[in-house]
């Protein structure tokens, strides 16, 4: 699953434990590489705060479900909300041929 969304905005992992959570880099991703079980999240509601732009990558970290069932997640983080507001507000906006 791919999912774009705002700065500061939030992620949240629900699942029954032991299933568990890593946050992993792209070939992580792409691969199912698990890092050491000392990095998982564990809790079953694992909150995470997007506080900076650009990918995430989230795989499951239990048993084979990452590679068999493509339990994975994929984020990218853009910009604030109220600045892509301001970004739509007509003094912006690119003037008119004259």
């Amino acid at each position: 699953m791919i999912h774009k969304g705002p700065l500061n905005d939030i992620a949240v992992f629900k699942y029954t434990p032991p299933n568990h959570v890593f946050k992993v880099n792209q070939t992580g991703f792409q691969y199912c590489i698990k890092p050491p079980v000392k990095l998982a999240l564990t809790t079953g509601n694992d909150v995470i705060t997007l506080v900076t732009l650009g990918e995430k990558w989230y795989i499951c970290g239990f048993g084979e479900h990452c590679t068999l069932f493509q339990q994975k997640l994929a984020i990218n983080v853009l910009v604030k909300p109220m600045l892509l507001l301001l970004l739509q507000w007509p003094w912006l906006q690119p003037l008119p041929p004259t």
